[in-house]
Formats: C-alpha cells, structure tokens, sequence
C-alpha cells in the first residue's frame, strides 16, 4: 500500500528506486495497486 501510494505521488523510496533500476523488481509492479490508493 505504501509503496503504490509512493509511485503514485511519483515519489519512490531510494530502496524502491535501487531495486526497480536493478531489476530486482518490473517497474508496473506495483500498478494493480495505484486506482486503489486513496490520496
């Protein structure tokens, strides 16, 4: 939940930057949760 709501905001944490940017993780990980994020 957090994490969606970081993106969403366009704000991810250094550690979700460093593991997008290393692909530990795909990018549209978190999308299925963002239209559930209430701001």
């Amino acid at each position: 939940g957090a994490a969606a709501f970081l993106l969403k905001r366009n704000s991810p944490t250094l550690g979700m930057r460093v593991a997008i940017s290393t692909e530990a993780i795909q990018p549209d990980h978190w999308d299925e949760a963002k239209p559930l994020v209430i701001d």
